[in-house]
């Protein structure tokens, strides 16, 4: 079998094995196709796309893994299973570590930082001070929260986690700021925790919803 050769399709293959495709570069490829070097681009199910990539021995590192017509990246094994995959424009909480924990001791009202609200994909703010009657706690702005989310891009969400350890039986409840849409029950009881989703709405604005209670002990 040659060595090197260009098909009739315009495909260019050095080693012993080949096979056609279109717009194909293959290197050292065995008779099963499934080792060597391969840089592939092939028409996408999806009107307009294409499908590009990189074979490396039995995984296959590209565009359109899902062969959906979609403009992802993604990691292919040899059966053909995905490992992988990052969608164009979508958020990813990449940059963030995965749970972040902090214990404030101020009095009410207390107004939150950035930084005390965002930076783990898990995100848990401990109040432990004492209350001699209801605590008002401020959110801090969108645009602090923003600043301080690792990757901060559109849509991106994370778990906030508010627990009130304080000495005092009062509830603490938290309240909105610049850019802050608050939606459900945001009073959080002695001896227990309230977890919210924290949605970028825009790099400007922050949703804070509600989704449960819990105790804490």
């Amino acid at each position: 079998m040659r060595q090197a050769e260009i098909d009739d399709q315009g495909n260019f293959h050095v080693g012993p094995y080949s096979r056609r495709s279109t717009g194909r570069l293959t290197v050292d490829f065995d008779s099963g196709d499934l080792n060597g070097v391969a840089f592939d681009v092939a028409a996408s199910p999806a009107a307009g796309s294409e499908r590009a990539g990189l074979q490396l021995g039995d995984f296959f590192i590209g565009q359109d893994t899902a062969k959906s017509g979609t403009k992802n990246f993604g990691v292919l094994d040899a059966n053909g299973v995905l490992l992988l995959s990052l969608v164009a424009g979508a958020p990813s909480s990449a940059g963030m570590t995965t749970a972040k924990f902090s214990t404030l001791v101020g009095g009410t009202p207390l107004t939150l930082v950035g930084a005390d609200m965002a930076g783990g994909e898990t995100t848990v703010i401990n109040l432990t001070n004492a209350l001699a009657g209801a605590g008002t706690l401020n959110s801090a702005t969108a645009g602090q929260i923003v600043a301080a989310t690792p990757g901060a891009a559109v849509g991106l969400t994370y778990l906030l986690r508010i627990i009130n350890a304080s000495s005092g039986a009062f509830a603490w409840t938290l309240t909105t700021a610049g850019g802050i849409t608050l939606a459900g029950t945001m009073s959080i009881a002695q001896n227990t925790w309230r977890d919210f989703i924290v949605t970028l709405t825009s790099l400007t604005a922050v949703s804070i919803q509600s989704i449960g209670t819990g105790t804490n002990s």
